[in-house]
């Protein structure tokens, strides 16, 4: 058996609804923490995947029912109060370019949910694992989770992410061949409908007629800050809405950051759609009638400036040399709004 150390570090107006539009119900009724709480709460958890992980780097046919196909494994969470938490889930690998670019795919764990609540944990049983993707991927990988981490510091309204060093016992030895003793990073995604519930909301996933002008120009001006054009709202690519009880209309939530400029991967490229050739490149998808919406909040950013660099700052698993690369392309944003506007 090939055990081995791996650091996963766990990121326009006011619409009414109409009887036609639905609101997807949230089902989940537990009021227990989750166990991506368990994780989140703690200072540094460590997590140990144990099972034939081979799966996570063999070309599988997928199932004609999924999207992925599901591997059982278990779960060791360390670092608790309460001792080490040992937990059965099945894992598959995801993510659509990641999964053909990776040599160690991101990964997705999905618990069962009668297994949560015996366990004492509410229900939300799937979550998305960020991971280094390729051996010398650390950077790209705290880079993306800075890029969440900026976002929750805007909004409430974001996935939350957390760090964790985690460690993989592959019974197949396959893996030994994939890794060094260094140390990788990643993390963990908080899920949707846990996240609906944590705002008083439920995911919506009707279609998308009109927006609060607020929320959609954070989001635009946040996505223009970190260089990424790598969403639509249109087709729902890469945003997900949720209908909050105390708002008229769907707050949008953007996820997947890794086409960012902020984050600068090599194997990231703007769409043949937009008029850039590079991903550091900005480009502003904004569909309001006029810039001047856009004016609040970039003057909330200016005045938040400091906070902003200083998430980036203070990591203290950036290279320097990424860590400055970060630094230069955040304040090119704060220079040229504070000189010429967005």
């Amino acid at each position: 058996m090939f055990r081995f150390q791996h650091s996963i570090y766990f990121v326009a107006s006011l619409f009414l609804l109409s009887c036609g539009d639905i609101a997807v119900e949230d089902k989940k009724t537990a009021v227990n923490s989750s166990i991506f709480d368990t994780i989140y709460e703690t200072d540094m958890s460590v997590l140990t995947l144990s099972g034939d992980l081979s799966h996570l780097i063999d070309e599988i046919p997928l199932d004609s029912n999924s999207k992925e196909q599901y591997f059982p494994a278990r779960l060791t969470i360390d670092e608790h109060d309460s001792g080490p938490i040992e937990i059965p889930l099945r894992i598959a690998k995801r993510g659509v370019t990641r999964k053909s670019i990776c040599d160690f795919p991101p990964i997705k764990f999905k618990f069962n949910e009668d297994t949560l609540v015996t366990n004492g944990y509410s229900q939300w049983n799937t979550y998305k694992i960020v991971t280094h993707c390729i051996p010398e991927g650390n950077d790209l990988v705290i880079a993306e989770y800075l890029a969440y981490k900026i976002y929750n510091h805007l909004t409430k309204n974001s996935f939350r992410v957390k760090l964790v060093m985690m460690e993989y016992d592959d019974i197949s030895g396959r893996l030994m061949n994939l890794f060094t003793d260094e140390v990788h990073l990643g993390f963990i995604i908080e899920e949707d409908e846990e996240l609906a519930h944590r705002r008083h909301a439920v995911l919506y996933e009707s279609e998308i007629k009109n927006i609060d002008r607020k929320q959609y120009a954070q989001m635009v001006v946040f996505q223009y800050m970190i260089g990424n054009t790598d969403w639509n709202l249109s087709k729902g690519h890469n945003v997900k809405w949720i209908q909050q009880k105390d708002i008229s209309s769907p707050t949008p939530l953007p996820y997947d950051f890794d086409f960012c400029g902020l984050v600068d991967a090599p194997h990231a490229a703007p769409h043949p759609s937009i008029p850039i050739k590079t991903v550091t490149e900005r480009f502003l998808q904004w569909r309001g009638k006029s810039k001047e919406e856009l004016k609040e909040i970039c003057e909330e950013l200016i005045a938040d400036k400091e906070n902003i660099l200083n998430i980036v700052r203070l990591e203290s698993h950036l290279s320097k040399e990424k860590k400055d690369a970060m630094l230069n392309y955040l304040n090119s944003f704060f220079d040229q709004i504070e000189t010429e506007g967005i």
